[in-house]
Order: structure tokens, then sequence, then C-alpha cells
């Protein structure tokens, strides 16, 4: 138990960062935003740079905001069947849809990579950046992603093996109720 605590608490650090930084991301984009309406109808002079960092930024702020949903289990969920089955079959489907999300997330963290290391990026003319740094969102929130999974499915695990049928209870009557 004193790794899976390490690995909690790794998790709980890496979350704060992770939505800190997701609201910093929001926040430069509402003001870039702003700055682009301003220069285009107050000053009639659109800034060449803002649409394009605005499009990055919210890239990277979907994917931290996707990983931080993950950790709270704020995804959606279609929980009608799940409701009705016995509870030992409830709690292994729980359990089979997180690890069949591992699993995709894996897939997600492998292709962001083969495209972030693709030769193919272009350089931003108006910021001089590659367009590799946006594409590095889908790696990295499928790492965030898979880091919350994880640590769900070691606590659903740890549950299932003490015969915790109200942790597996409570899960699905916060998506009912969410």
């Amino acid at each position: 138990m004193r790794g899976l605590d390490f690995y909690f608490r790794l998790v709980d650090s890496i979350d704060r960062i992770v939505r800190w930084t997701a609201i910093v991301a929001c926040a430069a984009i509402a003001v870039v935003m702003s700055l682009q309406v301003f220069f285009r109808y107050v000053l009639n002079d659109s800034l060449q740079w803002s649409e394009e960092v605005s499009v990055w930024l919210q890239a990277w702020m979907v994917f931290l905001g996707a990983a931080v949903l993950s950790r709270e289990g704020g995804h959606v969920t279609v929980t009608a069947g799940v409701a009705r089955m016995p509870p030992n079959l409830r709690a292994l489907a729980i359990m089979l849809a997180k690890i069949l999300t591992l699993v995709f997330l894996l897939f997600l963290i492998w292709y962001g990579m083969q495209a972030f290391g693709q030769s193919f990026h272009r350089v931003s003319p108006s910021t001089g950046l590659s367009s590799k740094w946006a594409k590095l969102a889908l790696p990295a929130g499928g790492l965030l992603m898979a880091l919350a999974t994880i640590g769900s499915v070691l606590r659903d695990w740890v549950a299932f093996r003490l015969g915790d049928h109200g942790h597996f209870e409570q899960q699905l009557a916060e998506k009912i109720e969410g």
C-alpha cells in the first residue's frame, strides 16, 4: 500500500499543476482574443499571430482539461446496463471499461508521439514556432489521462479485493446524478 500512496500523492501533485496550467491557458486565450478584437476594431490593425496562438492554446487546454476530468471521473459514461448488473459483475464491468479506456489512451500516446516525431511540421511565419508543439498536446494529454485512469483502476482493484461494493455503488451514483 505504501507504493500506492506514493503514486496517488504523485498524481495529486500532477493534477494540481495540470489544473492551473489549463486555467492559465484559458485565461491566455481570453487575453489574446481580446487583444485581437481591440487591435482589429479599435486600431484597425489585426494581429498576425493571435488566432494561431489561441488555437494552439485551445488544443493544450482541451487535453489538460480532459486529464482533469479523467481524474475526477467526469467523462460521459453510459450506466444503464451496468446499473442493472449484480454487484460483483458491476464492479468487473466498471474496471473493464477503465482498462479499455487505458488501452485507448496508450494508443493515443503512441499515435501522438508518432505525429510529434514526424518531419511534416510547419513553422509559423507569425510566431516562429513549429506546429509540433501544438501536436505534443495529444500524447501529453493522453499520458496525463492514463496516469489518472491507472490510479482509478488501482483504487477499484483494491476495493474489489476487499469486497467493498459501496465503492462501485458510489461511482455509479455519481455518474447517474452528475
